[in-house]
């Protein structure tokens, strides 16, 4: 079916109108606001039927088709918006995965960012990375244990080999069976048995064959939990390692809204919870992190 009606002058004007929408609310350009709006409305055919008997496109945003398609367009950008995932990462797996054990190191670390560009939560990260790992450094100094705790793909751009970096022990846990694929990967890659990946979903709480560590990383993580998983809570408030650095998103992932003040508030109870005390903050670009012991 041809979309050849979304060009006249009517639907180009309702076009115009849902994009400039998306892109005031939600974290998306132009662009991509367009391809994915014309996409959705492409496939309303009670749109499309408005949209050619209109006369001109003010009388086509008045009618109720217009204003449920451009609702239902919206609804696809922010829910797009809100996938950690987008199309194509699965293919920089693949190509993290193809690679042997201790190959030639610029190669690996490209596929490894590739990987991390394609999952939204990291890629929010990867503009202030060094000013991240700098600020974490200059508050924990240099633990040769870590645990990263819904590590998402996190690992794939720690630091591993930077001037100075201690980290014998990297032991990484998420739910998400495709990032810890792509941790055990890149872990594979390395060859140097320093990074572990583990699918867990915490529900039965720490292994003890997990052992203790010097440090643990909740990354953006407290906020979604007691939001979603509330009962995790508790589990989190537990453990292994003596210090820990809790962040949390200062913008939401989709919206352009500030979420900083809620993240605060959810890792400031989290802390009370715990019982732990706050002994050192940070903020690199779109994140704050607190050091708690």
């Amino acid at each position: 079916m041809t979309d050849d009606w979304l060009n006249t002058e009517a639907a180009r004007a309702a076009v115009a109108a849902v994009v400039a929408a998306a892109t005031a609310q939600y974290r998306i350009d132009a662009p991509t606001a367009t391809e994915w709006v014309r996409a959705v409305l492409a496939r309303d055919p009670a749109f499309r039927k408005a949209a050619e008997a209109a006369a001109s496109g003010e009388q086509l945003l008045r009618t109720r088709a217009f204003k449920d398609a451009s609702a239902a367009a919206k609804k696809h950008v922010y829910y797009a918006l809100r996938k950690y995932r987008p199309a194509g990462s699965a293919d920089a797996l693949e190509v993290l995965r193809a690679l042997p054990p201790g190959g030639p190191a610029a190669e690996r670390d490209a596929a490894a960012r590739a990987v991390a560009e394609g999952h939204r939560s990291t890629a929010e990260r990867l503009p202030s990375l060094a000013d991240f790992y700098a600020a974490l450094f200059a508050a924990v100094g240099s633990p040769r244990s870590m645990l990263d705790v819904g590590c998402g793909v996190q690992p794939l751009v720690f630091p591993f080999d930077a001037a100075g970096a201690c980290v014998e022990r990297y032991f990484a846990v998420d739910k998400d069976a495709q990032a810890i694929n792509a941790v055990g990967a890149y872990g594979r890659a390395r060859g140097d048995g320093r990074l572990t990946a583990v699918r867990s979903d915490l529900s039965a709480g720490w292994p003890r064959e997990w052992g203790e560590f010097e440090l643990a990383l909740m990354l953006k993580l407290v906020g979604v939990v007691e939001r979603q998983e509330r009962e995790l809570l508790d589990v989190l408030a537990t453990a292994p390692a003596r210090r820990w650095v809790v962040s949390g998103s200062r913008v939401a992932l989709a919206k352009r809204q500030d979420i900083e003040r809620r993240e605060r508030a959810a890792v400031r109870r989290f802390a009370e919870l715990a019982g732990r005390r706050v002994v050192a903050e940070f903020t690199a670009g779109e994140e704050f992190a607190v050091v708690v012991e």
